[in-house]
Formats: structure tokens, sequence, C-alpha cells
């Protein structure tokens, strides 16, 4: 089911992203994209996050129908901790993107792969932060994980 949508909804927003519509100069206006031509590409990439949020939607509903509760409210406050952690690393990225772009000319291809390494580390940096800081259960669980799996004496 989530393959079918994906690929329906590609074809929907590439034909929708194609012509001048108001679908296109929203999302134009909306990614900054204005005198950019053909940016239907970026319907591919719209297309396969809405799949796949409803590909999360679909497990999460027959896990309830299979298992009965497993937890919900744990994982919604799981849920909510990693996107007010995620919100404040965009806002932080973006800061960081501005900031470079302030010294770094931004013509050729390594400067701007230069620009978003380094707000891509700040952005890194800054979640690894948070999740230590607020107490993450997920990375206690993801480095207890890597700990036993190349520090272990059996290995």
């Amino acid at each position: 089911i989530s393959m079918l949508a994906n690929i329906v909804l590609s074809l929907l927003f590439v034909a929708l992203l194609k012509s001048p519509t108001i679908f296109q100069k929203f999302m134009s206006n909306l990614l900054k994209l204005q005198g950019i031509e053909r940016i239907e590409i970026i319907g591919l990439s719209l297309a396969l996050s809405i799949s796949g949020i409803f590909q999360c939607l679909l497990l999460l509903f027959f896990l309830r129908k299979k298992i009965g509760d497993f937890r919900q409210g744990e994982i919604w406050q799981s849920f909510k901790r990693v996107f007010a952690a995620s919100a404040f690393m965009v806002f932080l990225v973006y800061l960081s993107l501005q900031a470079v772009a302030l010294f770094v000319n931004l013509q050729t291809f390594s400067e701007v792969f230069l620009q978003t390494a380094i707000s891509g580390m700040v952005g890194i940096i800054f979640f690894a932060l948070v999740s230590f800081a607020l107490k993450f259960p997920e990375i206690e669980t993801i480095k207890s994980s890597i700990v036993k799996q190349f520090f272990s004496k059996n290995a």
C-alpha cells in the first residue's frame, strides 16, 4: 500500500509542479525557489515523505490491532521530545547556514558543500547535546547497543 501511495503521490506532485498552478507557486514560495525553473523534481521527495508518514501510521494501526497496548503514551512522549529538539535544531542549522554564508562566497560546489557540512555538524552536535541533556532513553539504548556490539569480551 505504501509503495502504491508513493507512486501515485509522485505522479500527482510531479504533474502539479510541472505546470504553473497555485500549488507550484505555494511550494516555490515555501521553499524559496523563486527564479528556478522546473521544480517538479521536488515532488518525488515530497511524495516519499508523505508515503513514509502514511506507512508509519499504518504500522502503528496494525501493531495496535495485533498486539493491543504497546505503551503508546511512552511513544508519544518520546515523539514530542524528539520533535521539540528537532525544531530547535532546524532553527540553529538555519542560523548557522546564514552565518556561514556571510564568510563563504557560495559560488562553487566546494563552498556550498562547506556551508552544508558546517551547518550539518552544528545540527548533529546540538541534537546530541540536547539528547544527552534531556536523557533521551533512545540514546542510552543506542549507546549500550554500540558498546555491546564493538566492546564486548565475546567479540
